[in-house]
């Protein structure tokens, strides 16, 4: 075997040492990647599919409203506004803007939400995180998380009522509401 030969040899095997060390380097991460998202689905109850969908999102400064606020004894929309100028710390304007709502359509929905429940809320397992442009659409709120937990999250009706702690006939007409575009 000439010179020629022999450099292509050893570059040849240099490339398979390369290759097979980022393939454990690699095999490293993924091992290590699972180990958090099943650490992190176990102990805050997050299923290990929304974990990866909030870790696959490409803007990770929109915040997230936990479903466990909906189990109140309010609405779906009094319960976001509450949550975010409560726990938030966010002004009426803010809100007003990240929903696309008139500023005193958020004040009036704050008021009669503290009516109903003085209480900050406390944030409950099991939960489910979802982004707050979700009720920026002009449908009803409720109409809108159930398609968005229905289509995003694929859960089933029955889940979904469980979550929120609402009747299951209200979810599925709320859902057909947002399929036919009603308000």
């Amino acid at each position: 075997m000439g010179k020629r030969g022999a450099k292509e040899e050893m570059k040849a095997e240099r490339d398979r040492v390369a290759d097979n060390s980022i393939s454990r380097s690699l095999q490293k991460n993924i091992d290590a990647l699972n180990v958090f998202i099943d650490e992190t689905s176990e102990k805050y109850s997050i299923p290990s599919r929304q974990i990866l969908e909030l870790l696959g999102r490409k803007d990770h400064s929109e915040i997230l409203i936990p479903s466990s606020i909906f189990r109140n004894e309010i609405g779906i929309l009094q319960a976001v506004v509450k949550y975010l100028k409560e726990n938030m710390g966010m002004a009426y304007n803010e809100i007003a803007e990240k929903l696309q709502r008139d500023d005193r359509v958020v004040w009036t929905t704050y008021s009669k939400a503290i009516q109903k429940n003085k209480a900050i809320f406390r944030i409950s397992e099991p939960n489910y995180y979802i982004p707050l442009s979700v009720f920026a659409e002009k449908i009803s709120p409720m109409s809108t998380l159930s398609k968005y937990l229905v289509e995003n999250a694929k859960m089933s009706m029955k889940e979904i009522s469980g979550l929120l702690n609402r009747n299951r006939q209200s979810v599925i007409q709320s859902y057909r509401n947002s399929k036919n575009g009603k308000i």
